[in-house]
């Protein structure tokens, strides 16, 4: 999780970009994209995903609309409706828009992971612990992100064992800690400190972060 860490000897070093100041660039390409296809469900999605991620939730779950107007039996846009809602501290009309998304994908992750942070944020808990067990049979005979336990167990306060599967996302290498961690899921990790935990000097491996920084995260100013 090299990304996440200070680097002293980087010329950026103590400078973190914040989300939304690539929300200008990002905005304008995905624009771009849906003038050439006005009518793509994941364009449309995606425009909302970059508005949820720069804490524009109105935004957001105005474009998630309609991306979901275009295709309504599709879970790509019920899940991020759903993601932005919860954002925007919506957590029952979350939940219902999870359950959708989790029941059109056939309960497969990461659609099924969010319905189970999605009972957590709506104080279900035991809902919540019951998609972990179900996630934990899954990971026994196919792959299952551990990024799909982590933000269940944000949700669930669980912050420890928050970090351990986050950890373990990193051993794994998977490929939502690219972008993922910028997300309002992981706002709440943000008192606490960052902790590098480093290997025996002989290990083949560099260090790897169990902790998010509370000043490598953007702000939760909701706009």
């Amino acid at each position: 999780m090299e990304g996440l860490r200070r680097k002293p000897n980087a010329k950026n070093a103590g400078t973190v970009k914040p989300v939304t100041s690539l929300n200008g660039i990002a905005s304008r390409e995905i624009l771009k994209a849906r003038e050439l296809d006005p009518l793509s469900l994941v364009i449309n999605g995606l425009v909302g995903f970059i508005h949820m991620r720069a804490r524009q939730y109105d935004r957001a779950i105005a474009e998630c609309h309609k991306a979901i107007e275009l295709d309504p039996n599709h879970p790509f846009g019920h899940w991020l409706l759903a993601r932005s809602l919860d954002a925007a501290d919506q957590a029952k009309d979350a939940l219902g828009e999870a359950r959708a998304a989790a029941k059109l994908s056939g309960y497969r992750p990461p659609y099924s992971s969010h319905l189970g942070y999605a009972f957590a944020r709506a104080g279900q808990l035991d809902a919540a612990k019951k998609v972990l067990e179900a996630l934990g049979e899954r990971r026994k005979t196919e792959y299952v992100s551990p990024y799909d336990f982590a933000h269940i167990y944000v949700a669930l306060g669980e912050a420890d064992l928050a970090f351990d599967w986050l950890d373990k996302s990193f051993q794994e290498r998977t490929p939502q800690l690219s972008g993922d961690l910028w997300e309002p899921i992981f706002d709440q990790l943000r008192h606490h400190s960052l902790i590098l935990v480093s290997h025996p000097p002989n290990w083949p491996c560099s260090s790897a972060v169990t902790r998010i920084n509370s000043q490598m995260l953007p702000s939760t100013t909701k706009r």
